[in-house]
């Protein structure tokens, strides 16, 4: 059985059996709509993206 990355923070690697991260999951269809107007087709008549705007409270994860 094949293993695969689908994380790194720091030092540490996280992983998980490849069949898996292959099995079909649902989406998000909001983020699905970000993407379409970024100009990316899913096969689908794009939909608008309508963010609501939130402010942070506490510490703020970084992504490099």
């Amino acid at each position: 059985m094949g293993v695969t990355v689908v994380k790194v923070r720091g030092n540490r690697i996280y992983y998980m059996p490849t069949c898996d991260a292959i099995r079909q999951r649902t989406v998000d269809l909001n983020i699905v709509a970000l993407f379409e107007q970024q100009g990316i087709c899913f096969g689908r008549e794009p939909q608008p993206y309508e963010p609501e705007f939130v402010p942070v409270e506490g510490d703020l994860e970084r992504h490099l």
